[in-house]
């Protein structure tokens, strides 16, 4: 099975909750939910994930409410 998922460099070393974040995309929301599905299958990562919007994006929703 093929997943369109493309990391965005850089990826960051953390101190905290995790050692790691890795900033990715992917062709839908499904696609990412399946791609971290497998990987989390593996057992050896805890993933978290947060919906982003661009600046614009996020505006225009702020702007929507009523």
């Amino acid at each position: 099975m093929f997943l369109a998922i493309r990391l965005l460099k850089p990826i960051y070393f953390t101190f905290g909750r995790y050692d790691k974040v890795v900033i990715a995309e992917a062709s839908s929301d499904e696609a990412m939910g399946k791609a971290l599905l497998m990987l989390g299958g593996f057992g050896t990562v805890s993933v978290e994930t947060l919906k982003a919007f661009p600046e614009a994006e996020g505006l225009d929703i702020i702007r929507g409410l009523p």
